[in-house]
Formats: C-alpha cells, structure tokens, sequence
C-alpha cells in the first residue's frame, strides 16, 4: 500500500462479479462521503486498452491507501488467480493481506 502522499485511492475494491451489485452499492456510498474509491465501472473508459492484470496491479498495490477485498460465501473455496493483481489470494492465505477483507455468507 502507499502512503497518503503517494496515493491516488483510499481504497481499492475487489470482488467476483457475482458480488457486482452490493460491491457498486458500497462504491457509490463511499465515493458520495468523498472517499477516493477504485471500482472499475468508475474507471472503465481510463482501462480501455490498458494490459489489465497490470493495471490492476498497480492500483492495488501502489495507487491504493487500502484494498477492500468483497469474499462471498460461494466462492470461497474456489480456485483464485494466481496473478499478484489478485488481493483476494493474499485476504484468504497471504503472509500480509490487504488492510480489509469482508466476507459476506
């Protein structure tokens, strides 16, 4: 994560598309009490043409105060990429996880 200096989000969500409605929910609500949030419908038209997994990257790892990774029950035991884009591997098994993970049953 980055320092609030360095920063250009707050937080960064993450989360399967199953969790796309509550996730866009949790974004709007954040971004109208002036929370600078990363949702990718937020920004679709800046990752058009972008190499995605290191767009994302970056986002998460550098752009980002904190990672909000959203976990669902049902794909909890799923298998997750394996990219190092992915914050819900380091929520689930990593040494240093992201500052937030949730989990909805």
């Amino acid at each position: 994560m980055t320092t609030d200096a360095e920063s250009r989000y707050d937080v960064a969500l993450s989360f399967a598309g199953a969790q796309r409605v509550y996730v866009a929910l949790v974004a709007d609500r954040l971004r109208s009490r002036g929370v600078r949030v990363f949702y990718d419908e937020f920004y679709a038209t800046a990752m058009i043409g972008q190499e995605l997994i290191s767009y994302l990257q970056q986002v998460y790892s550098h752009q980002s105060k904190a990672v909000a990774v959203q976990r669902h029950a049902e794909i909890t035991n799923r298998r997750l990429p394996t990219s190092s884009a992915s914050p819900a591997r380091a929520c689930r098994s990593g040494p240093s996880p992201p500052p937030l993970c949730s989990a909805v049953k």
